[in-house]
């Protein structure tokens, strides 16, 4: 492999791992909210991960 490609290739890994990462913690913070203050943010405890992984 050519180091450009092996450049892209790690700045992608790191991209998904960094979005990963991201959207479970997330997840872990909103999952912590009771249901009204869910319901606060128009969300409830069936969007947690749908809103996590859009990162709503």
């Amino acid at each position: 492999m050519n180091l450009a490609l092996c450049q892209s290739l790690k700045g992608r890994h790191y991209g998904l791992v960094g979005g990963w990462h991201h959207s479970r913690e997330t997840a872990r913070q909103l999952t912590a909210l009771t249901d009204r203050e869910l319901s606060d943010i128009g969300l409830s405890q069936g969007d947690i991960y749908q809103a996590a992984r859009q990162g709503q």
